[in-house]
């Protein structure tokens, strides 16, 4: 059953969305930040080892 919630760290996201430049993007399974079209941040949710 899949997840309404694809990442519990979305959240870390926010104090960049107010850059006018601001792109989040899916990248295998993960969730990408672009910031003048450069990869800035990467953040990837697993489950517990």
């Amino acid at each position: 059953m899949l997840s309404t919630i694809r990442n519990s760290l979305v959240w870390i996201f926010e104090a960049l969305e107010r850059d006018e430049t601001y792109l989040r993007r899916r990248m295998f399974d993960c969730d990408a930040a672009y910031v003048d079209g450069l990869l800035c941040l990467i953040a990837a949710d697993r489950d517990a080892p």
